[in-house]
Protein backbone atom coordinates (compact mmCIF):
# COMPACT_ATOMS: atom_id res chain seq x y z
CA UNK A 1 0.00 0.00 0.00
CA UNK A 2 1.23 3.40 -0.73
CA UNK A 3 1.73 6.51 0.86
CA UNK A 4 0.20 10.05 0.11
CA UNK A 5 2.57 12.66 0.15
CA UNK A 6 0.58 14.60 2.67
CA UNK A 7 1.08 11.83 4.94
CA UNK A 8 5.07 12.16 4.65
CA UNK A 9 5.23 15.77 5.08
CA UNK A 10 2.72 16.11 8.12
CA UNK A 11 4.12 13.35 9.62
CA UNK A 12 6.26 14.53 12.60
CA UNK A 13 10.44 14.10 12.07
CA UNK A 14 12.51 11.53 13.55
CA UNK A 15 15.99 12.21 14.41
CA UNK A 16 18.65 8.84 13.86
CA UNK A 17 21.96 9.07 15.10
CA UNK A 18 24.20 7.74 13.08
CA UNK A 19 27.43 5.16 13.33
CA UNK A 20 30.22 5.50 15.85
CA UNK A 21 30.34 9.58 16.06
CA UNK A 22 26.79 9.97 16.33
CA UNK A 23 25.80 11.94 13.32
CA UNK A 24 21.94 13.52 13.36
CA UNK A 25 20.46 12.54 10.40
CA UNK A 26 16.51 13.66 10.02
CA UNK A 27 13.64 11.71 8.27
CA UNK A 28 10.01 12.16 8.10
CA UNK A 29 8.64 9.23 10.28
CA UNK A 30 5.91 8.19 8.04
CA UNK A 31 8.33 7.53 5.38
CA UNK A 32 10.59 5.31 7.34
CA UNK A 33 7.62 3.29 8.77
CA UNK A 34 6.38 2.68 5.38
CA UNK A 35 9.71 1.18 4.25
CA UNK A 36 10.05 -0.92 7.45
CA UNK A 37 8.05 -2.76 9.86
CA UNK A 38 10.50 -3.04 12.41
CA UNK A 39 11.80 0.78 11.97
CA UNK A 40 8.10 1.61 12.05
CA UNK A 41 8.74 -0.25 15.88
CA UNK A 42 11.16 2.37 16.52
CA UNK A 43 9.68 5.23 15.34
CA UNK A 44 6.07 5.12 16.63
CA UNK A 45 6.03 1.83 19.32
CA UNK A 46 6.01 1.86 22.72
CA UNK A 47 9.93 2.04 23.10
CA UNK A 48 11.45 4.94 24.60
CA UNK A 49 13.24 5.87 21.21
CA UNK A 50 9.50 6.61 19.79
CA UNK A 51 8.43 9.00 22.90
CA UNK A 52 11.88 10.95 22.51
CA UNK A 53 11.86 11.27 18.21
CA UNK A 54 15.59 9.58 18.65
CA UNK A 55 17.45 7.01 17.90
CA UNK A 56 21.28 5.67 18.21
CA UNK A 57 22.15 3.18 15.47
CA UNK A 58 25.87 3.48 15.89
CA UNK A 59 26.26 -0.22 14.17
CA UNK A 60 25.43 1.48 10.90
CA UNK A 61 28.16 3.75 8.94
CA UNK A 62 27.20 7.03 7.90
CA UNK A 63 27.40 6.88 4.02
CA UNK A 64 25.03 3.85 4.22
CA UNK A 65 22.37 5.69 6.05
CA UNK A 66 22.58 8.68 3.61
CA UNK A 67 22.07 6.04 0.91
CA UNK A 68 19.21 4.39 2.84
CA UNK A 69 18.01 7.80 3.36
CA UNK A 70 18.00 8.84 -0.15
CA UNK A 71 16.10 5.59 -1.16
CA UNK A 72 13.10 6.42 1.34
CA UNK A 73 12.83 9.99 -0.87
CA UNK A 74 13.34 8.63 -4.05
CA UNK A 75 13.70 5.31 -4.61
CA UNK A 76 17.17 5.61 -5.76
CA UNK A 77 20.75 5.88 -4.46
CA UNK A 78 23.85 7.30 -5.30
CA UNK A 79 26.78 4.80 -5.18
CA UNK A 80 30.73 5.24 -4.37
CA UNK A 81 32.31 5.65 -7.48
CA UNK A 82 29.58 3.98 -9.72
CA UNK A 83 30.97 2.71 -13.04
CA UNK A 84 29.44 3.63 -16.24
CA UNK A 85 25.93 2.32 -17.11
CA UNK A 86 25.03 0.06 -19.60
CA UNK A 87 25.09 1.58 -23.06
CA UNK A 88 21.59 1.10 -25.03
CA UNK A 89 21.89 0.52 -28.62
CA UNK A 90 20.06 1.88 -31.94
CA UNK A 91 17.60 -1.52 -31.56
CA UNK A 92 16.65 -0.55 -28.38
CA UNK A 93 18.04 -3.24 -26.69
CA UNK A 94 20.12 -2.83 -23.42
CA UNK A 95 23.76 -4.85 -23.51
CA UNK A 96 26.44 -5.15 -20.87
CA UNK A 97 29.26 -6.85 -22.13
CA UNK A 98 30.48 -9.93 -20.28
CA UNK A 99 33.99 -9.70 -19.41
CA UNK A 100 36.26 -11.50 -21.67
CA UNK A 101 38.12 -14.42 -20.93
CA UNK A 102 42.18 -13.78 -19.63
CA UNK A 103 43.70 -16.94 -21.73
CA UNK A 104 42.87 -18.93 -25.22
CA UNK A 105 40.88 -17.55 -27.84
CA UNK A 106 37.22 -16.19 -25.90
CA UNK A 107 33.86 -16.19 -27.62
CA UNK A 108 32.37 -12.75 -27.33
CA UNK A 109 29.02 -12.84 -25.61
CA UNK A 110 26.57 -10.21 -24.93
CA UNK A 111 23.81 -9.90 -22.79
CA UNK A 112 20.32 -8.61 -25.02
CA UNK A 113 17.53 -7.93 -23.27
CA UNK A 114 14.27 -6.53 -24.75
CA UNK A 115 13.59 -3.27 -23.38
CA UNK A 116 9.96 -3.51 -23.75
CA UNK A 117 9.53 -6.09 -21.46
CA UNK A 118 11.64 -5.04 -18.47
CA UNK A 119 10.50 -8.63 -16.86
CA UNK A 120 11.99 -10.75 -19.85
CA UNK A 121 15.11 -12.71 -19.18
CA UNK A 122 18.50 -11.55 -20.94
CA UNK A 123 20.09 -14.15 -23.73
CA UNK A 124 23.50 -14.66 -23.75
CA UNK A 125 24.52 -14.10 -27.60
CA UNK A 126 27.52 -15.32 -29.11
CA UNK A 127 29.15 -13.54 -31.71
CA UNK A 128 31.88 -15.57 -33.41
CA UNK A 129 35.40 -13.31 -34.21
CA UNK A 130 37.08 -13.18 -37.50
CA UNK A 131 39.14 -16.65 -37.60
CA UNK A 132 35.59 -18.51 -36.71
CA UNK A 133 33.71 -17.36 -40.22
CA UNK A 134 35.05 -18.26 -43.09
CA UNK A 135 34.37 -16.19 -46.54
CA UNK A 136 31.41 -14.67 -44.31
CA UNK A 137 30.09 -17.92 -43.67
CA UNK A 138 29.92 -18.90 -40.04
CA UNK A 139 30.68 -22.37 -38.79
CA UNK A 140 30.70 -24.27 -35.33
CA UNK A 141 33.44 -23.58 -33.16
CA UNK A 142 34.64 -26.40 -30.43
CA UNK A 143 36.08 -24.28 -28.01
CA UNK A 144 38.65 -26.15 -25.40
CA UNK A 145 36.70 -27.50 -22.29
CA UNK A 146 37.76 -25.37 -19.60
CA UNK A 147 37.08 -22.09 -21.61
CA UNK A 148 33.58 -23.67 -22.87
CA UNK A 149 32.99 -24.21 -19.04
CA UNK A 150 34.17 -20.67 -17.68
CA UNK A 151 31.82 -19.39 -20.23
CA UNK A 152 28.75 -21.45 -18.83
CA UNK A 153 29.79 -19.98 -15.70
CA UNK A 154 29.56 -16.25 -17.16
CA UNK A 155 26.32 -17.08 -18.79
CA UNK A 156 24.74 -18.06 -15.60
CA UNK A 157 26.34 -15.30 -13.86
CA UNK A 158 24.76 -13.19 -16.92
CA UNK A 159 21.13 -14.43 -16.30
CA UNK A 160 20.96 -14.13 -12.42
CA UNK A 161 17.20 -12.83 -11.13
CA UNK A 162 19.09 -10.23 -9.45
CA UNK A 163 20.37 -9.37 -13.85
CA UNK A 164 16.60 -7.66 -13.63
CA UNK A 165 15.96 -4.42 -14.49
CA UNK A 166 15.12 -2.16 -12.22
CA UNK A 167 12.64 0.48 -13.21
CA UNK A 168 13.29 3.83 -10.96
CA UNK A 169 11.89 7.32 -11.12
CA UNK A 170 14.21 8.92 -9.24
CA UNK A 171 15.87 12.69 -10.16
CA UNK A 172 18.92 11.67 -8.06
CA UNK A 173 21.92 13.38 -9.90
CA UNK A 174 24.54 10.36 -10.49
CA UNK A 175 28.69 10.79 -9.37
CA UNK A 176 30.59 10.83 -13.04
CA UNK A 177 31.94 7.08 -13.69
CA UNK A 178 35.26 6.72 -12.83
CA UNK A 179 37.76 5.78 -15.12
CA UNK A 180 40.59 2.92 -14.68
CA UNK A 181 43.06 5.25 -13.89
CA UNK A 182 41.00 6.78 -11.24
CA UNK A 183 39.72 3.49 -9.91
CA UNK A 184 42.73 2.80 -7.33
CA UNK A 185 44.03 -0.45 -6.86
CA UNK A 186 42.36 -2.55 -4.15
CA UNK A 187 39.52 -0.03 -3.73
CA UNK A 188 36.88 -1.85 -2.77
CA UNK A 189 34.41 1.08 -1.41
CA UNK A 190 32.58 1.15 -5.07
CA UNK A 191 31.66 -2.94 -4.24
CA UNK A 192 31.08 -2.58 -0.86
CA UNK A 193 28.83 0.26 -0.73
CA UNK A 194 26.22 -1.86 -1.96
CA UNK A 195 26.88 -4.66 -0.26
CA UNK A 196 26.32 -2.94 2.79
CA UNK A 197 22.78 -1.24 1.69
CA UNK A 198 21.61 -4.91 1.13
CA UNK A 199 22.81 -6.10 5.04
CA UNK A 200 20.81 -3.30 5.93
CA UNK A 201 17.88 -3.89 3.96
CA UNK A 202 17.85 -7.71 5.19
CA UNK A 203 18.68 -6.52 8.66
CA UNK A 204 15.23 -3.91 9.06
CA UNK A 205 13.08 -5.81 6.29
CA UNK A 206 13.48 -3.65 3.18
CA UNK A 207 13.42 -6.12 0.52
CA UNK A 208 13.04 -3.69 -2.36
CA UNK A 209 16.52 -1.68 -1.10
CA UNK A 210 17.67 -5.30 -0.78
CA UNK A 211 16.79 -5.72 -4.74
CA UNK A 212 18.46 -2.54 -5.75
CA UNK A 213 21.64 -3.06 -4.17
CA UNK A 214 21.83 -6.51 -5.06
CA UNK A 215 21.21 -5.83 -8.64
CA UNK A 216 23.51 -2.25 -8.92
CA UNK A 217 26.07 -4.86 -7.32
CA UNK A 218 25.50 -7.45 -10.15
CA UNK A 219 25.87 -4.60 -12.72
CA UNK A 220 29.74 -3.14 -10.83
CA UNK A 221 30.57 -6.79 -10.82
CA UNK A 222 29.54 -7.54 -14.70
CA UNK A 223 31.38 -4.47 -15.92
CA UNK A 224 34.22 -4.85 -13.43
CA UNK A 225 38.19 -5.34 -15.73
CA UNK A 226 39.65 -7.80 -12.33
CA UNK A 227 43.70 -8.00 -12.82
CA UNK A 228 45.98 -8.87 -10.04
CA UNK A 229 46.08 -5.52 -8.54
CA UNK A 230 42.38 -5.73 -8.02
CA UNK A 231 41.86 -9.19 -6.37
CA UNK A 232 41.81 -7.49 -2.92
CA UNK A 233 38.78 -5.42 -3.00
CA UNK A 234 36.97 -8.81 -3.80
CA UNK A 235 38.40 -10.44 -0.88
CA UNK A 236 37.10 -8.05 1.25
CA UNK A 237 33.56 -7.95 -0.42
CA UNK A 238 34.05 -11.77 0.42
CA UNK A 239 34.94 -11.26 3.56
CA UNK A 240 32.04 -8.54 4.72
CA UNK A 241 29.93 -10.34 2.84
CA UNK A 242 30.14 -13.77 4.71
CA UNK A 243 30.48 -12.03 7.99
CA UNK A 244 27.69 -10.03 7.34
CA UNK A 245 24.51 -12.09 5.79
CA UNK A 246 23.36 -15.29 7.30
CA UNK A 247 23.93 -19.40 6.48
CA UNK A 248 21.45 -20.93 5.24
CA UNK A 249 20.39 -24.25 5.87
CA UNK A 250 19.06 -25.74 2.77
CA UNK A 251 19.67 -22.03 0.65
CA UNK A 252 22.82 -19.62 -0.25
CA UNK A 253 21.80 -16.02 1.04
CA UNK A 254 21.55 -14.14 -2.38
CA UNK A 255 24.30 -12.27 -1.95
CA UNK A 256 26.46 -14.91 -0.91
CA UNK A 257 25.27 -16.46 -4.41
CA UNK A 258 26.70 -13.41 -6.08
CA UNK A 259 29.62 -13.36 -4.90
CA UNK A 260 30.99 -16.96 -4.52
CA UNK A 261 29.32 -17.28 -8.41
CA UNK A 262 31.92 -13.96 -9.82
CA UNK A 263 34.96 -15.68 -7.95
CA UNK A 264 34.52 -18.75 -9.81
CA UNK A 265 34.34 -17.52 -13.31
CA UNK A 266 37.26 -14.96 -12.20
CA UNK A 267 38.87 -17.88 -10.71
CA UNK A 268 41.98 -18.56 -12.30
CA UNK A 269 42.94 -14.73 -11.84
CA UNK A 270 41.79 -15.15 -8.25
CA UNK A 271 44.00 -17.99 -7.54
CA UNK A 272 47.28 -15.69 -8.41
CA UNK A 273 46.34 -13.68 -5.04
CA UNK A 274 47.92 -14.09 -1.70
CA UNK A 275 45.06 -12.53 0.28
CA UNK A 276 42.39 -15.00 -1.68
CA UNK A 277 44.75 -18.10 -0.65
CA UNK A 278 44.60 -16.92 2.94
CA UNK A 279 40.78 -16.73 2.67
CA UNK A 280 40.66 -20.67 1.50
CA UNK A 281 43.22 -21.38 4.50
CA UNK A 282 40.67 -20.13 6.65
CA UNK A 283 37.99 -22.79 5.25
CA UNK A 284 34.07 -22.00 6.37
CA UNK A 285 31.18 -21.51 4.41
CA UNK A 286 32.24 -19.40 1.92
CA UNK A 287 34.91 -21.84 0.45
CA UNK A 288 31.82 -24.86 0.96
CA UNK A 289 30.00 -22.31 -1.53
CA UNK A 290 32.80 -21.95 -3.61
CA UNK A 291 33.68 -25.46 -3.94
CA UNK A 292 29.94 -25.72 -5.16
CA UNK A 293 30.78 -23.18 -8.08
CA UNK A 294 34.11 -24.71 -9.18
CA UNK A 295 32.54 -28.32 -9.39
CA UNK A 296 30.43 -27.17 -11.91
CA UNK A 297 33.61 -26.09 -13.98
CA UNK A 298 34.90 -29.80 -13.46
CA UNK A 299 31.22 -31.63 -14.45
Amino acid sequence: MGISFEQIVTSPPFNFLVGPTRTSITLHSALVAHHSAALNVLVNGDMSEARKGVAVLDDVDEDTFVRFSQFVYTGDYIPSSPVKPADVSEEGKISSKIPRWRFGTPPKYTLIRDTDDPNSTPQAVYFPNKYEKKRGQGFTFSPPKEIARRNELWETFGTLPCSRPIATTSSLTQTPARTKQQWSDNDAEPLLCHARLYVFGQKYGIKPLETLAIHKLWHLLVSFTLGPSKTGAIVELLQYTYSNTPDLNQDVDDLRHLVSHYVACECKTMAESEDFSQLIEQGGPFVRDYMKMIVKQVH
